[in-house]
């Protein structure tokens, strides 16, 4: 599987309360919904015998209890072999599953890219980060 392209189509972030919750009772829960998964045409993108698929997703991050809602939907261009752009379509239509090699490239995606426009989002919202970031400490003097 190929990433061929990756695009956002709606970004938001709400406060939904005005009162400043302390930040360290927050629960941040954070969820990757697929939406659809089809077939896609394109002469540009398309390799020979590869097919294209579209997949659209949403991420959201959710403050609990009932603090703000950040949601960005977007969408991913993949390549695949024929045979196994059939085998995944089969499988998403039949039970909306995916084979868990591709849901995890997928998957890894979509936080990757995600979770940069999000930190951007809470950085300007003042939001707590969703994810921690590594920290430098003193280091304490060990003589003997």
């Amino acid at each position: 599987m190929r990433l061929l392209g990756f695009s956002f189509n709606k970004i938001s972030a709400e406060r939904l309360s005005v009162n400043q919750a302390d930040f360290k009772e927050l629960k941040i829960n954070n969820n990757i919904d697929i939406s659809s998964i089809e077939k896609a045409n394109s002469e540009v993108f398309k390799a020979k015998d590869e097919e294209l698929i579209s997949v659209k997703f949403k991420y959201s991050i959710n403050y609990e209890p009932n603090f703000a809602i950040i949601e960005i939907h977007g969408n991913i261009l993949v390549s695949m072999e024929s045979k196994k752009t059939k085998e995944f379509l089969k499988k998403w239509e039949d039970n909306k599953e995916m084979p868990e090699d591709a849901r995890l490239a997928l998957f890894n995606t979509i936080i990757q890219k995600s979770s940069i426009k999000a930190l951007q989002l809470e950085d300007d919202m003042s939001f707590p980060f969703h994810m921690p970031f590594p920290k430098l400490s003193r280091q304490e003097n060990k003589s003997n």
